[in-house]
This record gives C-alpha cells, sequence and structure tokens, in this order.
C-alpha cells in the first residue's frame, strides 16, 4: 500500500490503515478458525461438549 498520494494533512490517520486491515484480518481469521473448529461437534452453543473434551482427562 503506497501513501504517496495521501494528502499531507491526512497522513497520520492514513498510515494506521494498514495495522487496522492487518488486527481486523487476524480478529476475522480467529473468529472462522474457532467456528470450523468446533461446528462439527453439533453441541450446545455455550460449547459444554467441546469444553468436556478438553477437561475430562483421565484422573491420576
Amino acid at each position: 500500500m503506497s501513501l504517496a498520494k495521501v494528502p499531507h494533512e491526512n497522513a497520520g490517520s492514513a498510515s494506521g490503515l494498514p495495522n487496522i486491515v492487518t488486527h481486523l484480518g487476524i480478529a476475522l481469521d480467529t473468529a472462522l478458525t474457532a467456528l470450523v473448529f468446533f461446528s462439527p461437534t453439533g453441541g450446545p452453543p455455550d460449547g459444554a461438549i467441546n469444553r468436556d473434551a478438553f477437561t475430562g482427562g483421565p484422573s491420576t
């Protein structure tokens, strides 16, 4: 992304745009990854099945 054509008075705001886009992409990617990972279980929306799968290990 080139900021060469951005007016001088808007340079500060425009310089933050790549960081905003990057952070929004990371947040969206994390949300979609979680959705894809947890959707096949078919459990309730509160994630009880998934929580039990990760916390219900053998006792020592």
